[in-house]
This record gives C-alpha cells, structure tokens and sequence, in this order.
C-alpha cells in the first residue's frame, strides 16, 4: 500500500521539529579522486592481493615526499579512528601521518589552536607486508585526552574539511647505492567500533596457577551501541611457538553501554619454560566484533600503537645473600 505524500510530508516535518537526525554511518570509506603535494600518488592495482591501493614511488628522493588529500568533515567526534592498510617495499623509511581538521575559512587557519591534528610517526614494519594501521582520534598530537574546549575549540559548524596528510622521509640505513621507495596505501576510513577493548599495562600481573607461567591482563570491553551486544575474543596466535592464550570461553552478552572486564592469559608450560632463556617472550594482538557488525574488528590500541598480549619466561629467583 502507498503512503499518501501529505504523511509522508508531515513525519519529515515531524522528525525535523524534534531535531531527529539519521544516525552517522558506523564506516567513511576514503577514496580520493586525486592527491595533492609535491610528490607523485598513483592508482594501481597491488599484485599480491589483486585490490586496489595508491602508491608513492620514487628511486633516490633527495627530500621527504609530501602528499595529502581533503574530504569534507564527517565528524571526527563520531568515529574511533583512521584506519587503513599499507606496505613499504625496499627501502627503510619513516612515515608521519596527521589528519588536520580545520575551518573552511582561511582566515580562522591562522587562529592558534583552532586547528585540531592526530598525529602518527612510524615505520612500516617489517617491509614489503601489508600491515593495518589504527589512528586513535580520541588523542590528539600532544596525546592528551582531551578535545580542545573555549574559545579555542572550533564549532562543529566551523569543522569544514578534514585534510589527511603523509610525510615520507627515506632513511637509507641499508647502504644501497641507488635505493627505491615504495609505499602503498589501501582502505583508508574513518570507523566507529560497536565495542571497545582498554586495558592498562599496570593491570598485568604473573600467573599464580599451578602449571601455568605467564602472565594475565585485566581487559575492559565496553558496548558502545544502544542496543545488545554478543562480542567475540579472539586472537591471532600465528606467531606464537610456547606459549597459548587463554581468553573466556563463551562470547560476552553485554547491554547497552555496558562495560565487562574479563581476564586473558598468555602461558606456557613449567617444563617448557625451563627449556627458554630466562625472560624470553612471545606475543599476541587481541580482537574484538560482534555478530551484528562482524566486519568492524576491533583491537587493543591507544594512540597509533597496537597493544599485544606478551607473555613472558620470568628470571630465575636467586637464593638471598
């Protein structure tokens, strides 16, 4: 059956009166027609994968490679993180990464502190891998927890463009004669996660169970969403030999907003340990999703840094002198 027009007319002007909006979209994909900058950005398709990404190549740059891209604002308070892929083939290099929210007004430009900027320095590592990059916006390039506020904050109104930007500075550690850079950058987007993984290291403590040593962290996850939540824990063990991760064994059932902090342990056997070097270590990053987004994964990160489950072989107790 159709809906008459005049309703149709009268809920719009209805949810207009409330102030209703339609909820922000959970994911921004970022796909820039062109990017800006003395350096050269092209589109092509990575051989190893098939998909399409961006790469900045240049044999012997003789200065940092500057390029960036502007997108209208989506609302940077409603989103997570930057995340996105890259690799770097050949040559070491240092990458530094900001994303400039900024008023559309040249003038206000100038204002100091009315530019607000998340700020990421780091080397893809190791090279030639793609690796997944998550850019904390809730702390800015003084690492601060704290959005700017007063006459320094900008209005939301004001918050016109955001502008993504990659400094790329070629550290010839390898002694090649004629070294070649290559970056490349794929799935670029703003994302707010359902839920949310925090945890502090002063939390961690040794494992006091019987045939276990390791260590254990406290962990928080919190729904971020008004409605239920089944969440998942798992964790990528690709790269551990020793030791095994114990996280809880059923998914999370959490309401609206709620936080459950839960236990997840890193261990190896007492036998095992006693055939490593005293403090030898592995380690683990930890994901989080929900069956109602199961491809928004989250992980444990704060700033640009992802934080990993490391368990460790203690040191020998000497006996007192």
């Amino acid at each position: 059956m159709e809906v008459p027009k005049h309703l149709l007319l009268a809920l719009a002007f209805f949810w207009a009166s409330t102030g209703w909006a339609a909820p922000a979209p959970s994911v921004v994909p970022l796909s820039p027609e062109r990017w800006e900058g003395e350096a050269k950005v092209r589109a092509i398709v990575d051989e190893a994968t098939g998909s399409p990404c961006f790469e900045y190549a240049e044999r012997s740059p003789q200065k940092p490679a500057v390029f960036f891209a502007e997108f209208d604002n989506p609302g940077l308070d409603g989103y997570d993180v930057l995340e996105f892929r890259w690799k770097l083939a050949a040559a070491d290099a240092d990458v530094a990464v900001s994303i400039e929210e900024t008023p559309e007004e040249p003038a206000k430009k100038q204002a100091e502190g009315r530019v607000r900027r998340y700020y990421l320095r780091k080397r893809p590592n190791p090279p030639g891998q793609w690796q997944k990059v998550f850019l904390d916006l809730r702390l800015d390039d003084d690492s601060a927890w704290q959005r700017p506020t007063g006459k320094a904050a900008l209005l939301p109104s004001e918050r016109q463009r955001v502008r993504l930007k990659f400094i790329v500075t070629l550290r010839d550690l390898t002694g090649q004669a004629d070294p070649r850079l290559a970056l490349r950058l794929a799935e670029l987007r703003f994302v707010r996660y359902p839920v949310r993984l925090t945890g502090g290291m002063g939390d961690v403590v040794p494992l006091a169970e019987p045939g276990r040593v390791g260590q254990s962290y406290a962990l928080t996850v919190r729904n971020q969403t008004d409605s239920p939540q089944r969440v998942h824990l798992e964790a990528d063990t690709g790269g551990l030999n020793a030791f095994r991760i114990d996280l809880p064994s059923e998914p999370l059932e959490l309401t609206p907003g709620e936080s459950r902090q839960f236990r997840a342990a890193i261990s190896t056997s007492p036998e095992q340990a006693k055939e490593l070097p005293p403090l030898a270590s592995e380690s683990a990053s930890l994901f989080a999703w929900c069956e109602a987004a199961p491809d928004l994964v989250t992980t444990w990160y704060e700033g640009y840094l992802v934080k990993r489950l490391t368990g460790a072989v203690p040191p020998a107790e000497r006996p007192a002198p």
